[in-house]
């Protein structure tokens, strides 16, 4: 089983790859609808050439890093039910075979502790550094040009 788990990730990659190429095609076949239909969910960027000061929220960072720890969570709980699929698979094909009952049940605690340790990841930074989940404002001060603070006055 361990030769064919090589293969398996191949043909995985695979085929994520042909995805990636379809829908790059489709792109490419109608930039103009991708680019209308486009509107970022997170606010991006602010206009510093006023020459005052900007405050820069702490909310549109954490929108980023809510938005990706999401995906990861999801990513991740995606990922632990194949393998937790792939373990039971294992246990059913193995016919009484003790070695591959005890390997298939190795896959599905690993699965299962992963997936806990994922979506437990919140509590466990709050419990090591609560400033570590709490993101607060940031105020960026403008840069003088070098014409008005000259060394003279």
């Amino acid at each position: 089983m361990r030769k064919k788990l090589p293969k398996i990730f191949i043909i995985f990659f695979i085929a994520v790859f042909i995805l990636q190429l379809t829908a790059l095609l489709f792109l490419l076949v109608n930039p103009a609808r991708a680019a209308v239909e486009f509107t970022p969910q997170v606010g991006v960027g602010n206009d510093f050439s006023a020459g005052q000061k900007v405050t820069v929220g702490g909310d549109t960072i954490g929108k980023y890093i809510r938005a990706i720890y999401q995906y990861g969570v999801g990513v991740t709980g995606i990922l632990a039910a194949i393998i937790l699929m792939f373990g039971g698979l294992l246990w059913l094909t193995a016919g009484g075979n003790t070695g591959q009952v005890s390997e298939a049940k190795e896959w599905i605690k690993a699965s299962l502790t992963g997936l806990i340790i994922a979506l437990l990841s919140y509590i466990i930074l709050l419990t090591i550094n609560p400033d570590l989940v709490q993101l607060k404002t940031i105020t960026i001060e403008p840069v003088n040009s070098a014409n008005s603070n000259s060394a003279g006055k």
